[in-house]
């Protein structure tokens, strides 16, 4: 009986090909759209699973409260590991870790590298594959472990270990001896570092003693005892008293403890200076978004199998008459019905798994540090999802026409009573359902396009187009590089600085009589605000090499005056920073937005620096010149610094990011939106097929009595017309919520959708509409009536 339910399932697929063709290539993609989302929800599920025995495993970290505004550290005090390895008992065992960007010299060649400093019980705690040497080398300070990429990369080979390289600091040389290799963790690792050294030379090469109350790192304690954990805290407090006594800047509110297995669920925006020292989590929109639009896309191929197979069905009305009449029961014809149903999602599943294997490096290339890979040997919970996902695409897709077709009454069927076609309320509901949902993506992706463009012009405050900005070591270098870019006519100005508006900054409470804020503090010098171009609006700039200006001197923001409620002149104002430093207003400038689109402008403080505290040299030119000034700024660096690798950057206020996340937005919303638009359409042309169907006899009378061609139309799209109308409420409503929700949970400057981009999207559908039913329609309203009318 099988092997006739197979034979007949092959003979109707050889009978529709095209129909079957469609329908599996529908089916293939929204299965990969759906395998490329469980990949990526798998990769973020598995952060840090490379590293075992992690359960009794915590970061400390901190709360710091201000004015109602609550923030979490996820760095404290470098001291704090000292005396917690010291004092508290219930811990077991104590790793400080921090990482720092440097050059590195192997033989005469230098690169840069990230090098992390840890204490010797690191890789006790955690997992790290050693290819080469001995972890026991680790505790001695003249030895250094590195990647098996960075030693392949520099060295040209893995067998390394003996070998010698030497880190440059601010032009200081420090050898090390390579005394292992390993293995380089996996991108949805925690560990981003390509070597890493003991912790006693972090304190030989900053000069900070062990005692450090104001630097802060990465503290993870092992506590082999869980119930001992809520001690742990309680113990932990009482070194907030000297943290805030060295740090009036920062003063924390209380320690807690958080366990390893949940740091990658902290992403940006909610434990800050992770970023510095560890690898960021994704955020759960990131994870869920793709999933929920590889759902919706699978359910529309599902629909749009079902309402072709509906369609199709027409043509077996006689199979099912006379196998009902030679008594075969309903269940059999359902069981067949299915099982076709079965092939078909089983060869969409085959085609699925080979568009993944495209679509995922190809979603994988859009983000940074995502690396999705299908492994068949590697995985039994893939295997798994695959199985849920044939069995429940075959149920979806099958189910209702399985049912639906096997109804008839084989009476009607075979005296030709029966006139199959036509749609009804579940037919107009899945359609009106596929439009809607395709309307959405439509929306999503000419928001994000008309945002891109928005954000590019919009004004951070300072210019992020035409500067680049590269790291010096103090006045000396910052000066003889001045010297030589000044002779270039495409150089419009040089600045100096310690911090930078976009990605270096401070904060700290200032207090105006009353008032006390949190102020962003930004250490800047000559030179500093024309290069890049923020503007003074009230009084004057810093004098060059004003010793009043160091001492208590300060340029605020427009957010920072509205914030004091100050009228009038803000000149002269008198503030206190840190409860004992007197500052004093002698400017205002333009609004900064510091985090970018990210979050509202806050309150801005520019302080003057000397140029012995300089750790950046800032040069303005136009943007047509960047490369070319760029490329003069290296070459002249390996004049300045022959030690050290020019480090010089774009200053563009992190508009990589938003520009990425708006393209990468367009790039899945465009691919999700045409697909559903073209299953949409396939359903749409298969339901017009079958209403024509129902309404052949309709049609032919309506030309014998002379009804015009716009007539004709009429009957056989009002209702559809009707169906896209409401899919257009529905989607342009919904999508133009998805659309606000998902920029106002990334940005908090950002295009709202308007009412023209929801018109164009709307009128995009009304014209994939018209083009998919406009030759069905052309050709049944010139068909001769002769045709429809004859009776048998």
């Amino acid at each position: 009986m099988i092997t006739n339910y197979l034979l007949i399932t092959f003979r109707n697929l050889m009978k529709n090909k095209v129909p079957v063709f469609i329908n599996v290539l529908g089916l293939g993609i929204a299965i990969a759209c759906c395998i490329v989302a469980y990949l990526n929800l798998d990769f973020n599920r598995r952060f840090d699973h490379n590293h075992v025995n992690t359960g009794n495993i915590y970061r400390i970290q901190a709360w710091h409260h201000y004015q109602d505004q609550h923030s979490r550290y996820a760095v404290v005090p470098h001291a704090l590991g000292g005396m917690v390895k010291q004092n508290i008992n219930d811990v077991d065992e104590v790793v400080r870790y921090t990482m720092a960007g440097t050059n590195v010299r192997i033989g005469d060649e230098v690169f840069s590298t990230a090098v992390a400093y840890a204490d010797p019980a690191f890789f006790d705690f955690f997992t790290f594959e050693l290819k080469a040497g001995a972890f026991t080398s680790f505790r001695d300070k003249s030895h250094i472990f590195i990647s098996d990429e960075l030693a392949r990369k520099y060295f040209k080979t893995e067998d390394v270990v003996g070998r010698q390289l030497t880190r440059i600091d601010k032009g200081v040389l420090k050898e090390f001896v390579v005394g292992g290799v390993f293995k380089q963790q996996p991108l949805n690792s925690s560990f981003a570092c390509e070597a890493v050294t003991l912790w006693d030379n972090f304190f030989d090469e900053t000069g900070s003693p062990d005692t450090d109350w104001k630097g802060m790192s990465t503290v993870f304690i092992r506590i082999n005892d869980p119930s001992r954990t809520d001690a742990v805290t309680r113990q932990l407090q009482t070194y907030i008293a000297p943290q805030n006594l060295a740090r009036a800047d920062l003063k924390l509110s209380a320690y807690y403890l958080q366990n390893f297995s949940t740091l990658a669920a902290s992403f940006y925006g909610e434990t800050w200076l992770n970023g510095e020292q560890l690898r960021w989590g994704f955020p759960p929109s990131v994870i869920a978004g793709p999933g929920l639009m590889a759902v919706f896309l699978l359910l529309l191929a599902c629909f749009n199998f079902t309402n072709t197979t509906v369609a199709l069905s027409g043509r077996r009305l006689k199979e099912i008459g006379v196998r009902k009449t030679m008594g075969g029961a309903r269940r059999q014809l359902v069981f067949q019905f299915l099982g076709e149903s079965m092939v078909l999602c089983f060869f969409a599943l085959i085609t699925g798994l080979l568009l993944a294997e495209v679509l995922a490096p190809a979603y994988s290339s859009l983000w940074p540090n995502l690396k999705l890979t299908i492994r068949y040997t590697e995985n039994l919970s893939f295997f798994f999802f695959l199985v849920v996902m044939l069995l429940f695409t075959a149920l979806v897709a099958g189910t209702y026409p399985a049912f639906y077709i096997t109804s008839f009454k084989p009476i009607a069927i075979l005296k030709g009573k029966l006139r199959f076609g036509g749609t009804n309320w579940f037919t107009r509901t899945l359609l009106t359902f596929q439009f809607s949902i395709a309307l959405v993506c439509i929306v999503l992706g000419i928001g994000f396009i008309r945002n891109a463009a928005y954000q590019r012009d919009y004004s951070l405050g300072y210019a992020k187009q035409g500067v680049i900005v590269a790291n010096v070591a103090g006045a000396q270098e910052f000066r003889a590089f001045r010297n030589v870019l000044m002779a270039n006519k495409d150089v419009i100005a040089i600045g100096g600085s310690k911090d930078h508006v976009s990605d270096r900054y401070y904060k700290g409470p200032v207090k105006f009589e009353g008032a006390e804020h949190q102020v962003e503090v930004v250490d800047i010098g000559d030179g500093y605000l024309e290069a890049m171009n923020i503007n003074l609006l009230e009084g004057r700039g810093f004098r060059q090499d004003s010793e009043t200006d160091i001492r208590e001197s300060v340029l605020v923001s427009e957010t920072f005056v509205k914030q004091y409620g100050w009228t009038g002149s803000a000149l002269g104002k008198r503030l206190l920073w840190k409860d004992s430093i007197q500052l004093y207003v002698i400017g205002v400038v333009n609004d900064i937005l510091t985090d970018g689109f990210w979050k509202p402008a806050g309150p801005v403080m520019l302080r003057y620096v000397a140029p012995e505290q300089y750790t950046q040299i800032v040069v303005s030119t136009s943007a047509e010149k960047m490369s070319a000034i760029n490329d003069l700024m290296k070459a002249e660096w390996k004049k300045i610094s022959p030690n050290t690798l020019y480090n010089g950057k774009y200053t563009d206020g992190n508009m990589w990011v938003s520009e990425m996340i708006n393209n990468n937005a367009v790039r899945i919303f465009g691919f999700l939106g045409l697909m559903a638009v073209l299953m949409s359409a396939t359903a749409l042309f298969a339901l017009v097929s079958l209403n024509i169907l129902k309404k052949m006899k309709e049609i032919g009378v309506r030309k014998v009595l002379g009804a015009p061609a716009a007539n004709i139309a009429r009957v056989i799209n009002q209702e559809f017309i009707i169906i896209l109308s409401v899919a257009s409420l529905l989607g342009g409503a919904a999508g133009y919520v998805m659309t606000d929700k998902l920029m106002d949970a990334v940005w908090e400057y950002y295009l709202r959708i308007e009412l023209s981009a929801l018109a164009a999207a709307i009128l995009s559908l009304f014209g994939v509409a018209l083009v998919t039913v406009g030759y069905k329609t052309l050709a049944t309203v010139f068909m001769s009536p002769v045709h429809t009318l004859k009776d048998e």
